[in-house]
């Protein structure tokens, strides 16, 4: 047995001790173990039950008393009897003096206090021996009997308090008690607001609902007035306590029946009744008069002559009650499960005319089932507390659904009609078109090219679409009629489709016998057109010399004189073309001319492009030095080379469009050079100071072409002189910042006004937005901290400027501070608003000549 020395540990049920067993003990059984309890009980000493020292203590404390009996028998002076009562004391339990007072065994006092000290403790021992006097005299016995018979006097009033000593102690008179018993007939409460819901009566109107309230808190005050505060007292202080009694019940009642009341609001549902209607495509319930409504209860309970309720609360309240309104708005109502399918009809809804056949039938058939669910709408919906009147909600939906339907049939018809009107024009056409004949060749020809584009694209589909509409026809009729006009358009169409195959027929014997006079007619007009186009081809020759930049007006001339001539060339190819494919014989190829065609639309471009850039240059030069744009002259150049880029990749078999494009290139290449210059030069804020310091580093005067434009600015050959000439442009432009940052200040605080909100109750004007301008203040001082030569360019004067900012910041932030403070203890002196006078607020108002 390797584990016999093992322990183990149990621990005892409800006990922090552990008890330890080794298993190689002996273990007694619990018979044995019971027994030598009960042995250990029954021989244990059994202590006296009274000592030695509790007969002394018995035998003295009789002696007292009678020793008090007999100076009470011998001196009947009240005086000299309680000397002698204090000296027999004394005498028995002296007042020594201390070497070590108590308190100085836990805290170390100055001397002031220790003192103190040191009298209340003599005083705590002089009354524990006066207490010993009371309890030999039986005084307290008295005092517990005077007490035992105030609560007898009372006892009448047993059964009507409910055994409760607790009340009966606390109760200071009979008028108290008596005021108490009636609070506690009413449960505590102005009202019961579960008598006033009844089930079996069921939901009432929100204005009998309030006006049921209204009587019971005047049934309350009238019994309140008539059986508590109707008799007259004589002693002041007793009627006192029976008003300020009064008040506290009828306090505590009004707190009580308000939470009861918003509880019932929160919890219990539906005992208030509402109309609902819909109004302006919205489900409406005159919410602001159903908040009035619940929160005049509060506000008459609240103002009751014997409650004392502060504004705070009764404001509190009153917003938790209207805050149970806030579920009758029209989007809690309208997801309600009864009237979420009619929401679509709520919001008055129109059909669109994007929908397909398919959808208006599917909404129809839905309306349908909407209609007949009306017939068995309940009339009332619960919402928490209230329930919705839905009579009117209903009739209006009923009226909409009709008119919706209406609508779904009118839209259903219109769609139909308008494939039947499509159906028809098309077959017509195609009807015409067969139908068609000619002697004129050219005329003919046409016909015949259309016919064939329509055999191929078209009449297929317009067949396929035939037998669709048939289809629809059936579908259409399971759920509305059609018109006598829809079914006369089907018939036409039905009837044309019948004739095609043989108009087809004719059609085609009717073009194969005069073939050859086609094919005749044809061939002569080849021989037009490529004379036509070799002579076209001579005259565009003189697109190749078309390379120089400067002469290009004259090229966008000459190019409006060519564009006519090549749109009626294309024209004639593709007639001719088509007419090829009439008689079935080989087509034409143009495809050169075509591709020619092309390079010259996208020379046009070019030459236009080219054309807005020298106007765009020679505005720029024109302008003057202070009205050029810099920014937007860079931008369009930028654009013209990207454009001059896209030109060279369509133009790239084409040799005088890459000379003129390389040639383009350089002149936008030396026109950029002219930026650096002008963008120096078109500073708006150079002064004459600012001239002559750049007079005096070009070597000659520039004050003159102060107002000239740029092409004589550029003219003067500056760009050596570009890197001195900028920090002087620079700092004009930083220093006239600098004046219009302090000409903004000075206009900001010259016009300011401060305004200031009178207060009644506190018979004092406080500022308004007194926070924002010392914000603003602070921010114009850091303003003026980095202006430097602001003098230079303005009257102002700086240092003036920044003392006056400085000394502002200072007094509007002790104003600041000063109103902070007074805000937040001013509702203490709102009481007391008589004894404010006009000189409380003079040290405020005093700092309102800060802006003189």
């Amino acid at each position: 047995m390797p584990n016999l020395l093992e322990k183990e540990h149990f621990k005892l049920r409800k006990h922090t001790r552990y008890l330890t067993i080794h298993r190689v003990v002996e273990q007694k059984s619990w018979h044995q173990l019971a027994y030598e309890d009960r042995l250990r009980r029954e021989n244990r000493k059994i202590p006296k039950i009274c000592r030695k020292k509790f007969f002394r203590w018995h035998l003295e404390q009789l002696e007292a008393r009678k020793k008090f009996k007999r100076l009470r028998e011998k001196n009947r002076d009240e005086s000299i009897y309680v000397a002698k009562q204090w000296y027999y004391v004394l005498k028995k339990y002296p007042l020594k003096p201390r070497i070590e007072w108590s308190f100085q065994r836990v805290h170390k006092l100055s001397s002031k206090n220790e003192r103190i000290a040191q009298e209340l403790e003599e005083l705590m021992d002089c009354a524990e021996r006066y207490a010993l006097i009371e309890h030999l005299s039986d005084e307290f016995l008295k005092k517990q009997k005077y007490e035992l018979m105030k609560i007898n006097k009372i006892e009448k009033y047993h059964l009507e308090v409910k055994n409760n000593r607790e009340i009966l102690l606390r109760s200071q008179s009979l008028a108290a008690m008596k005021i108490r018993i009636f609070f506690e007939k009413r449960k505590g409460l102005i009202f019961d607001i579960n008598e006033i819901i009844d089930p079996e009566i069921g939901n009432m109107p929100i204005r009998k609902f309030r006006d049921v309230i209204f009587t019971k808190i005047m049934e309350f005050s009238q019994e309140v007035n008539l059986k508590l505060l109707k008799r007259s007292w004589k002693d002041e202080k007793k009627r006192n306590i029976v008003q300020n009694c009064v008040v506290q019940e009828t306090t505590n009642a009004a707190f009580g029946t308000i939470q009861s009341y918003l509880k019932t609001l929160r919890t219990k549902t539906s005992f208030i009744a509402i109309e609902c209607m819909i109004v302006d495509r919205k489900l409406w319930v005159n919410s602001e008069q159903i908040r009035l409504l619940l929160k005049e209860p509060i506000s008459i309970m609240c103002s009751m002559e014997s409650v004392r309720m502060s504004t705070e609360d009764c404001e509190t309240w009153q917003e938790e009650a209207m805050m149970s309104v806030d579920v009758l708005s029209h989007e809690h109502i309208a997801n309600h499960p009864f009237l979420h399918p009619y929401a679509f009809l709520i919001d008055d809804y129109k059909v669109s005319p994007k929908l397909t056949e398919e959808e208006l039938i599917k909404m129809y058939d839905d309306s349908t089932h909407l209609q007949i669910r009306l017939t068995k709408a309940t009339k009332f919906m619960t919402i928490r507390c209230f329930v919705l009147r839905l009579e009117s909600v209903w009739l209006e939906i009923e009226r909409r659904i009709r008119s919706f339907r209406n609508q779904l049939k009118m839209a259903i018809r219109r769609k139909f009609t308008t494939l039947l009107n499509k159906l028809l024009h098309d077959f017509r056409k195609y009807d015409r078109a067969l139908q068609y004949r000619s002697i004129d060749p050219s005329m003919m020809l046409n016909n015949k090219a259309q016919v064939d584009l329509m055999l191929q694209n078209e009449i297929g589909d317009s067949v396929r679409q035939f037998v669709d509409v048939y289809d629809k026809v059936f579908e259409i009729t399971q759920h509305i009629s059609l018109d006598t006009s829809q079914m006369d358009t089907l018939l036409q169409i039905a009837s044309l489709r019948l004739s095609l195959p043989q108009c087809i027929n004719d059609h085609d014997h009717f073009f194969q016998k005069r073939i050859s006079t086609f094919l005749h007619f044809v061939n002569k007009k080849q021989a037009k057109v490529m004379a036509s186009v070799q002579k076209a081809m001579d005259k565009l020759k003189i697109v190749q010399t078309m390379g120089n930049p400067q002469e290009v007006e004259t090229y966008l001339t000459q190019m409006a004189k060519l564009r006519p001539m090549l749109d009626s060339l294309i024209t004639e190819i593709e007639d001719l073309n088509k007419f090829e494919k009439a008689v079935d014989i080989q087509v034409s190829d143009v495809t050169k001319m075509r591709h020619f065609v092309g390079e010259i639309e996208s020379l046009q471009s070019l030459f236009v492009a080219t054309s807005g850039y020298y106007k765009h240059v020679n505005a720029f030069f024109e302008s003057r030095r202070t009205l050029v744009n810099i920014d937007a002259s860079r931008n369009f150049i930028e654009q013209f080379t990207v454009q001059l880029s896209v030109f060279e990749s369509s133009l790239t078999t084409h040799r005088a469009a890459k000379h003129f494009i390389a040639y383009a290139r350089n002149e936008v290449d030396s026109f950029k050079k002219n930026f650096s210059v002008a963008e120096v030069m078109s500073c708006r804020r150079l002064l004459d100071a600012h001239w002559l310091r750049m007079s005096e580093i070009v070597g000659f005067d520039l004050t003159p072409y102060a107002n000239s434009s740029i092409a004589q600015i550029c003219e003067l050959g500056l760009e050596a002189h570009l890197q001195q000439l900028k920090p002087i442009a620079f700092s004009a432009e930083r220093e006239a910042t600098a004046a219009d940052q302090l000409h903004s200040i000075v206009t900001f605080w010259s016009q300011e006004h401060l305004e200031m909100r009178c207060y009644v109750q506190w018979k004092l004007s406080l500022a308004v937005k007194l926070r924002d301008l010392h914000s603003r203040v602070q921010n114009d001082i850091n303003i003026l901290k980095h202006m430097t030569n602001v003098e230079q360019i303005t009257d102002d004067s700086l240092p003036q400027w920044t003392e006056w900012t400085s000394r502002t910041e200072t007094i509007l932030k002790a104003w600041c501070d000063t109103q902070q403070k007074w805000m937040r203890v001013a509702n203490i002196f709102v009481t007391c608003r008589d004894t404010l006078t006009v000189n409380d607020t003079f040290t405020v108002n005093d700092i309102f000549i800060l802006k003189k």
